[in-house]
């Protein structure tokens, strides 16, 4: 199947419908059910999303349908850590993540003597734990200013 450019006042045969207009758009349907009743043999690579997990566009890849990407979220939180250095930063509501994303983040803060560890802790699919140190291995206690990218699959 290539692609077709269309001209106006061309008849649209039911062949050229289904194998160009019908495999290159999104299908949509409202759940994962329909779409296998409806869409029996599927091609390699064609689109579909689900009216029961919006936002998330999905592939077939021969045997399954399969997230086209996973979900990339960032942001800045300011915080201020406990007695130990611990803060908890809420990045997302719970789920849109189908299992802990990986977490990357880094501190910065006024009258901070040189870098700070960061050590991040058990994370959901809504929040990560981080505690800060300072080079001495005392814990930051003043408010920091974390940047964080949390990268994991779609639920």
């Amino acid at each position: 199947m290539g692609y077709k450019n269309f001209v106006a006042g061309e008849e649209a045969l039911a062949a050229d419908v289904n194998s160009f207009l019908m495999a290159q758009t999104v299908a949509r349907f409202p759940t994962a059910a329909a779409r296998t009743s409806q869409l029996a043999a599927p091609a390699l690579n064609q689109l579909s999303s689900l009216d029961t997990r919006p936002g998330a566009l999905q592939y077939w890849n021969g045997s399954a349908w399969a997230d086209v990407s996973g979900v990339v979220l960032n942001g800045v939180s300011v915080v201020s850590t406990d007695a130990n250095g611990l803060a908890t930063i809420t990045f997302t509501p719970a789920g849109i993540y189908g299992s802990p994303p990986t977490v990357t983040a880094n501190a910065q803060g006024s009258g901070m003597p040189g870098a700070v560890l960061i050590s991040i802790g058990t994370i959901t699919t809504a929040n990560f734990a981080v505690r800060a140190f300072n080079p001495g291995g005392t814990p930051m206690v003043a408010g920091l200013s974390i940047s964080w990218i949390a990268v994991g699959p779609r639920a």
